[in-house]
Formats: C-alpha cells, structure tokens, sequence
C-alpha cells in the first residue's frame, strides 16, 4: 500500500537526519488511534524517535486525506 511505502521512507528519512534509533512512527485513526493501513480519513502521524540520550515523542494531525497526502508524502522525500 501507498501509506505504508510511505512511512518505510519517512523512517529512513528519520534516521539519516541523525537520529540513534526510531521507536515507532505510525499512521492512526484521529478518532480512536486505531492503525490504519491506508490514508482514507482524518489521522494522526505518531513518532518516538531517541536523539542521543533523548527520547522524543510527538504526534500532529493529519487533515482531510484530499488535502494533506501531499504533505505526508512530503515529509518522507
């Protein structure tokens, strides 16, 4: 699937920009954070990614699937 080709991309974008080791970064629901396999409604993108001896977490909202693939794929380029 295109949403999951995807985030194997933005993984190794995450650890070529130098990040020690990626926990997790996953696409889920925006409503009930289920998984989700495709990109076909409000999601969030969500991240723990170690910098050193620090963990980072976050997590953003991924709008309306017409409007925001172009951004998601954006961010594995």
């Amino acid at each position: 699937m295109e949403s999951i080709e995807t985030l194997n991309k933005a993984r190794q974008a995450i650890l070529a920009a130098g990040f020690s080791r990626l926990e997790y970064l996953e696409l889920r629901a925006d409503n009930d954070l289920a998984p989700i396999d495709a990109f076909n409604r409000l999601a969030r993108l969500l991240v723990a990614a170690w910098l050193g001896q620090t963990r980072l977490i976050d997590n953003v909202e991924v709008g309306s699937p017409k409007r925001s693939v172009q951004a998601f794929k954006e961010v594995a380029a």
